[in-house]
């Protein structure tokens, strides 16, 4: 993170999932879950920071190793209200703290 050259700070985000495409090929429903988890992490990245541009940086997710996915209906519900709560922090900022 650094700061702008006159306002806020500038975030990179640089990322990857570490043998994705032979992932995509084994496995595409765990890769579509790790794929949305990494959008969730962007998204609360840039609107909380404020950020203008991210880039992505390399990470790597492994198979699960025991127990059950907890991507579930209710999980996606409260992703969407997670979303909802981050909405008005990102008008804010977009009109310039004039809410």
């Amino acid at each position: 993170i650094a700061m702008g050259p006159s306002g806020p700070p500038v975030g990179y985000l640089f990322a990857d999932i570490e043998g994705s495409t032979e992932r995509w090929e084994k496995a595409p429903g765990q890769m579509q879950i790790a794929v949305a988890r990494l959008d969730v992490l962007t998204d609360e990245l840039i609107v909380r920071h404020g950020w203008r541009r991210v880039v992505e940086t390399p990470i790597s997710f492994r198979d699960r190793a025991a127990g059950q996915t907890k991507l579930n209906v209710a999980e996606q519900i409260r992703y969407l209200r997670h979303l909802s709560r981050l909405y008005p922090l990102a008008l804010r900022r977009w009109l310039g703290g004039r809410t």
